[in-house]
């Protein structure tokens, strides 16, 4: 049976859990739970997607989606760092350094790691974190480290951690230290927190703060701190908190960014459109009508002139004479940048989301690694007849990966939406893209739309699927349409497909094409047979001499029997509720039902007899099984929230990023011509081979 792609399964997914090229090196020594195997681990994801970057001597660090890069900049060189170099996790959100000159690296739910000058070490739960799920990290005047997660902060004063679990720490979203060597910390929901080496002390509108929680923070020449929160500005001079109330003058006003210019001025920056100057007397609003090329200020920072300048969604610009003014004649720069620093020299760098820019007053220098993915969130996997590798990323764009060689196809080449959820490589050598607006196909010279709705498939494609003789059917709300290499054939309830809707399609081993919807319909090549059961099927599993298994919506599993030519529901209860979750029939004739919940979560498995569940607690990395697949030794492949688990018959063998995987959030798997297996992560592909 050729290719199938489940489309519903990995639209679910995608609302669900949104949601470098590098050296090959060998899988850490296997830990408690982890995999102890010979195979070998290797990353492929992009250094140019910056969250943060720091500025550090003549070395500039970047955090990004794919690692962390550390730039040379006499050289123009860099190096790149991975899970496979020892981080907690490719998605590198936040890089600060320390007083010993550390740098510390913040992911988002794998913990934070340390990198001391010749390696990296990771910090999670096991090590005192108060949680692995961080939000921020800041290093204080004292050489403490602060690390905030969900229900409290850590502060790591280079010997040991020390958590701190409070009401009004709930939350931190923000960390700031100021010169006078208190630390600060934002609660999300209501007030701040002062920590000043010995006491902790909690700021709320009782005390005369502004509404809700913090998102931003300075101390002015004067020592006084400011922070901004929603809708409000307030100002405290050491005694007493002193609010603006900037919301009253401009609705919505949430504030993101403060800062003080040469002049001693407050600018703040506010969701939605919003940017503000205080001169110590009166607030005023700037609006593209005094200059900015667009409402949305996204950033604000000072040149080496001292110059007030910002970042906005239509590019840079600088404050100078009463209004606002292009950046510079030649711009390069526009409103992706995520974060600007500033060297000794003055030189600025800008991290955005294709690289690390740098304007040296006069002339601007991109610095970009190499590496083909243009997002590191891998959404769909495909292996074409050449045995190249196909991905498929959260931004739309499709990737063409062959002996380090790369084509890059972006989303306004592919035009099939901004999330690729599925390829397909068919027999033909085109390549099928199924993304949130559409399909595309690739012949090998150009990609080609295929006209939705006002065709032949309907408005809502459902799944992909390419026969034994080499025709792609498309799946959807109205029916099904068949290419056979130069034309398309539409089928509905007026040619004998009775399904309103089709969700699955699938061929059993006698040739015989099945199509899942409201009702179940067999095609043989000529004649339809629809058979009604009053369940909506999921999935459908073709098994053995003719035989296939239907997984319903909620209500169990029905098992087509081709010798009695009935369709009967399994005869035992399934023990959850198959929603979402992966389905298999393995090559030994068990039934593998993967579920979603937490409360019901794992994996399951009917042997003819009865059913068993393994959890994390018989191995599996986590409860959360959104995919599965069985590979050429009959290993059994699951992938979690929490990383990817194989089971060998026996017991259950666990990959993480402690092993070489990217990121532990895998959207999606697959096993290449040559057994070697390929994983698609929120930080790039991982692949394994034995």
């Amino acid at each position: 049976m050729k290719n199938k792609t489940a489309v519903g399964l990995l639209i679910c997914l995608a609302l669900m859990l949104t949601l470098a090229a590098c050296n090959p090196a060998a899988p850490s020594e296997a830990s408690p739970g982890s995999a102890a195997t010979t195979g070998k681990w290797q990353i492929i994801s992009s250094g140019n997607e910056v969250l943060d970057l720091l500025v550090n001597g003549n070395e500039v660090w970047v955090a990004t989606t794919g690692g962390v890069v550390r730039w040379n900049m006499e050289e123009g060189t860099y190096q790149r760092y991975t899970t496979l170099d020892g981080l907690a996790s490719n998605t590198a959100r936040k890089i600060i350094q320390d007083g010993q000159s550390n740098i510390w690296v913040a992911s988002s739910v794998d913990g934070v790691s340390r990198f001391d000058g010749t390696s990296w070490q990771t910090f999670t739960e096991k090590d005192g974190l108060v949680s692995d799920d961080v939000i921020t990290i800041a290093a204080d005047n004292d050489g403490n480290v602060w690390v905030s997660a969900y229900w409290g902060v850590s502060r790591y004063d280079g010997s040991g951690w020390k958590s701190y679990k409070k009401d009004e720490l709930d939350t931190v979203d923000v960390i700031f230290t100021d010169s006078r060597g208190n630390v600060w910390f934002s609660n999300r929901h209501d007030g701040i927190t002062r920590y000043d080496g010995s006491r902790w002390k909690a700021f709320t509108e009782d005390d005369g703060m502004g509404l809700g929680g913090a998102r931003a923070y300075i101390e002015d020449d004067a020592g006084n701190i400011w922070v901004g929160s929603l809708g409000d500005v307030s100002r405290y001079d050491g005694g007493k908190w002193e609010t603006f109330h900037i919301s009253a003058q401009i609705p919505r006003a949430y504030v993101q960014n403060i800062i003080q210019d040469s002049n001693g001025d407050i600018w703040v920056t506010a969701y939605e459109n919003v940017v503000v100057r205080y001169d110590g007397n009166t607030w005023r609003n700037y609006t593209t009508e005094d200059g900015l090329p667009s409402n949305h200020v996204k950033l604000l920072f000072q040149d080496k002139n001292g110059v007030l300048c910002a970042v906005t969604e239509s590019g840079l610009s600088r404050y100078e004479g009463g209004g606002w003014w292009p950046f510079t004649d030649k711009e390069m720069l526009t409103g992706e940048v995520r974060a600007v620093d500033k060297d000794a020299k003055g030189i600025l760098w800008f991290g955005t989301l294709e690289g690390v820019i740098r304007f040296d007053g006069i002339a601007w220098q991109a610095f970009i690694t190499e590496g083909g993915l243009s997002d590191n969130s891998v959404t769909a996997l495909a292996e074409d007849s050449r045995h190249a590798m196909w991905f498929g990323t959260q931004d739309g764009s499709v990737s063409r990966y062959n002996n380090s060689n790369w084509m890059i196809f972006g989303p306004d080449e592919v035009q099939a939406g901004e999330y690729i959820f599925s390829l397909l490589a068919d027999s033909r050598d085109n390549i099928w893209a199924v993304g949130h607006s559409g399909i595309s196909r690739y012949d090998g010279i150009a990609w080609h739309v295929i006209p939705g709705a006002a065709s032949f498939i309907g408005d809502s494609l459902t799944s992909v699927f390419e026969d034994s003789s080499g025709n792609v059917w498309l799946g959807a709300v109205d029916g099904v349409s068949r290419f056979d290499g130069s034309s398309w054939k539409t089928f509905n309830a007026a040619d004998g497909l009775e399904n309103s809707s089709v969700t699955d399609i699938a061929q059993d081993s006698k040739g015989n094409l099945w199509f899942a919807g409201d009702k179940i319909c067999r095609f043989d090549g000529t004649d339809w047979l629809a058979f009604t059961t009053g369940e909506m099927i999921h999935a459908i599993l073709p098994g053995k001499d003719g035989d296939v298994w239907f997984v319903t919506k909620d209500r169990g599993v029905l098992h087509y029997s081709d010798a009695a030519k009935l369709i009967e529901p399994l005869p035992d209860e399934l023990p959850f509720q198959p929603w979402l979750g992966g389905t298999l029939l393995d090559s030994q004739g068990n039934l593998w039902m993967a579920t979603f919940y937490t409360e019901s979560g794992g994996l399951h498995r009917y042997d003819g007899d009865k059913w068993g569940t393994f959890t994390p607690d018989e191995g599996l990395a986590g409860y959360q099984v959104s995919g599965l697949i069985e590979d050429k030794q009959e290993n059994i492949w699951a992938i979690t929230d929490k990383g990817v688990s194989y089971f060998d018959g026996t017991s259950w063998h666990t990959f993480t990023t402690k092993d070489g995987l990217a990121s532990n959030h895998v959207n999606c798997l697959m096993e290449d011509s040559s057994g070697n297996l390929w994983f698609g992560t929120e930080g790039g592909v991982s692949y394994y081979s034995k």
